[in-house]
C-alpha cells in the first residue's frame, strides 16, 4: 500500500491547509520509522483540519494496514473512494486491502475501476494479475501481468506475480525463470524468494525449497510467510525437531490460523498434572480431529481435558476418552488452568517422527448407529467400499484435490465391488448424473453434528473407504477403519514425500499422483489394489 507525500510525487496533490500539511508530512515521518501509532495520529488530526484533502485520509488507511488493524484501513479506503472515486491511489489501496482480506473477486473489481482511471497502471494490472491467480484464474493472469511487464519490464514484484501463476499452471520451468528475473532485478525481494521456494516444494524439491526460505528470511527477519512455508517444508521431510518450532509462525501470516483470547494463560509445557486444560480448535475440521489425539497424552500426564471444537464435530469429539468435556465454538466456558491450540501441541509435547502418537482408535462411532447401517449394507453383496470424492469447494487448493464422480468408473468395474456414496454437501449433486452404480446412504440430518456422527457411523460400516485429501480421511483414520486415500501432487505437510503409509494413522494407504491434475493413472492403481484385496479375501 502506498503512502502520499507532496506535490512532487506524481499521484500527490497539495494539501489546502499548511497546518494540515505539516501533519501529514510528520505522519509520513512516523510511518517510515514504524512509529504507527503516532503516524496514525498526525493523519487523523490533519484530516479534520482538512476534510478536503486526500492524502492524509488515504495515508491513514496505509497507516492503519502498517499498524495491524487491516478492518480499519479498509473502511479508510472504501470512504475515500466513495468521497473521491477518480483518485488512483485510493482506488488502488482499495483494491490491495481487499486482496489482503482474501476478497479476491471484489479486489478484481477494484483494480479493474483503477484501470479505468489509467489502463497502463502497472500497479493495477500486477494486483489484478495476483489476485485472478488466487482465484484459480491463472491463465488469465499471465495475460494480464505480461501486460503489466511489457509496460515495465523492470518491475520486480510483476515478474515473481507471473511466476506464480505460472507455477500454478505447473509450468515450472518458465516460472523459475520469472522468479529468477525478478531476483536479478531486485535480489533482496522476500517474495520472489518465498514463491520459488513454493514452486520448487510442489516439485518435491524440498531441500532447494528449504534453501529458498532460508534467504526469505535472511532478508526479512519478520517474514511470517516464508517462515510459515519453511515450516511446511521441513515438517514434510520428517524434519520435525525444528518443523514444530517454525510453525508458530502461522500466528504471524494472515492465513487460516485463529488465535482466540481467553481468560487463561496458554500452556506452555510444563506439567500438566492435576490442571484443567482447554484445548481449542484453530484451523480446519480435518486438522482438529487429526490433533485431537494429543488430548490422550495429557490426560496421561494428570491434566483434566477440556476441549472446544466446532460445533459440527462436536459429537464425533465426545467419542474421544481422552477428553472430560466437549464444547462446541461458542459455548460459555467454565475456568481452566491453561489454553492451549491443538496444532502447537505436538511441539510442546516433543513430537518426533518416531514418537507421534499413533495408536488408534482414538474417535469411535455411535454404536446403534453403526448397527443399523451395517444391517443396511448387509444387502450388498460385495466389498462395500464408501468413496468420497469432493473436499471443501473453498479450499485453496481444492480444484487439485477433488476429483469428479464420473472418474470413478474404474473402481465400480472391479467385481464384487459396491460402491457407497459417503459423500456430504458439495459434491452430492453429481450423483444424478453418476454413470455407475453406487449406493447412496447419505441423508439429511438435524443438525451438522448430528451429520458428522452419523457419517462416522457409515465410514464404521463399510470394509473400506476410498477417499481424497478431506476431512473424513481423518476421520477413518481416527476411528482404525482401512481408508485408502488419493493425494494430488500438491501434497499437504502431514502425508510427507514418497510414503505410501501414513505416520499417522496405521490403517491409512496413501495413493499418489505422478503428474499434476492427472488422476486416470491413480485412479487405476486403486481398482487394481481392490482386485488385489479381493483376491486376499479368497
Amino acid at each position: 500500500m502506498n503512502l502520499c507525500s507532496s506535490p512532487s510525487g506524481s499521484l500527490s496533490v497539495s494539501v489546502s491547509s499548511e497546518a494540515a500539511s505539516a501533519l501529514n508530512t510528520s505522519g509520513l515521518e512516523s510511518a517510515g520509522n514504524r512509529r504507527f501509532v503516532k503516524a496514525i495520529e498526525a493523519f487523523q488530526r490533519a484530516s479534520k483540519l482538512d476534510p478536503g484533502a486526500r492524502e492524509p485520509r488515504l495515508n491513514l488507511g496505509v497507516a492503519l494496514a502498517q499498524a495491524g488493524e487491516p478492518a480499519e484501513a479498509l473502511l479508510q479506503f472504501e470512504q475515500v473512494v466513495e468521497r473521491w472515486p477518480d483518485y488512483l491511489e485510493g482506488r488502488l489501496n482499495l483494491a490491495k486491502a481487499l486482496s489482503a482480506h482474501h476478497r479476491h473477486l471484489d479486489a478484481i473489481k477494484a483494480f479493474r475501476d483503477a484501470l479505468a482511471i489509467d489502463p497502463r497502471c502497472v500497479d493495477a494490472l500486477n494486483g489484478l494479475g495476483l489476485s485472478l491467480t488466487h482465484l484459480g484464474r491463472a491463465r488469465e493472469a499471465t495475460i494480464v501481468l505480461r501486460q503489466a511487464l511489457r509496460l515495465d519490464s523492470r518491475c520486480a514484484g510483476g515478474w515473481s506475480n507471473l511466476g506464480f501463476a505460472l507455477a500454478t499452471l505447473a509450468r515450472y520451468a518458465d516460472a523459475e525463470a520469472a522468479f529468477l528475473a525478478a531476483l536479478r532485478l531486485s535480489p533482496s525481494l522476500p517474495e520472489a524468494h518465498v514463491n520459488r521456494g513454493n514452486a520448487l516444494k510442489e516439485q518435491g524439491r524440498i531441500a532447494e525449497a528449504i534453501a529458498c526460505y532460508d534467504l526469505a528470511i535472511l532478508l526479512n527477519a519478520d517474514a511470517g510467510s516464508a517462515r510459515w512455508n519453511r515450516s511446511l517444508a521441513l515438517l514434510q521431510n520428517g524434519d520435525f525437531d525444528r518443523g514444530w518450532e517454525e510453525y508458530e509462525a502461522r500466528w504471524d501470516r494472515d492465513g487460516n490460523a485463529r488465535r482466540r483470547s481467553y481468560d487463561a494463560p496458554t500452556w506452555d509445557g510444563r506439567s500438566p498434572c492435576g490442571r484443567t486444560i482447554l484445548v481449542y480448535s484453530e484451523q480446519g475440521l480435518g486438522d482438529m480431529v487429526m490433533f485431537v489425539r494429543y488430548a490422550a497424552l495429557l490426560k496421561k500426564a494428570g491434566a483434566t481435558v477440556l476441549l472446544e471444537t466446532p460445533a459440527p464435530l462436536a459429537a464425533v469429539m465426545s467419542s474421544c476418552p481422552a477428553i472430560d468435556r466437549v464444547f462446541p465454538e461458542g459455548s460459555a466456558l467454565p475456568p481452566v488452568d491453561a489454553v492451549v491450540p491443538a496444532m502447537s501441541l505436538p511441539r510442546l509435547l516433543h513430537t518426533r517422527l518416531d514418537s507421534i502418537p499413533a495408536d488408534v482408535p482414538y474417535l469411535h462411532a455411535d454404536t446403534t448407529l453403526v448397527a443399523r447401517h451395517r444391517q443396511r449394507l448387509a444387502q450388498l453383496n460385495g466389498l462395500t467400499v464408501g468413496v468420497i470424492w469432493q473436499g471443501n469447494p473453498s479450499h485453496q487448493w481444492d480444484r487439485h484435490r477433488s476429483v469428479p464422480l464420473s472418474s470413478l468408473a474404474p473402481l465400480a468395474q472391479v467385481p464384487d465391488i459396491r460402491l457407497v456414496s459417503l459423500q456430504r454437501g458439495p459434491g452430492t449433486e453429481q450423483l444424478s448424473s453418476c454413470p455407475f452404480a453406487i449406493e447412496e446412504v447419505i441423508r439429511d440430518q438435524p443438525s451438522e453434528s448430528a451429520a458428522v456422527a452419523d457419517l462416522a457411523a457409515w465410514i464404521a460400516s463399510v470394509d473400506l473407504v476410498v477417499t481424497v485429501d478431506t476431512m473424513p480421511a481423518h476421520l477413518a483414520g481416527a476411528m482404525a477403519v482401512p481408508v485408502w486415500v488419493m493425494l494430488s501432487t500438491m501434497v499437504d505437510w502431514r502425508w510427507m514425500n514418497d510414503r505410501l503409509d501414513s505416520p499417522w494413522y496405521p490403517t491409512m494407504r496413501l495413493f499418489r499422483q505422478r503428474q499434476r491434475d492427472q488422476w486416470e493413472p491413480v485412479i487405476s492403481e486403486v481398482a487394481s489394489a481392490l482386485q488385489l484385496q479381493l483376491v486376499g479375501q479368497h
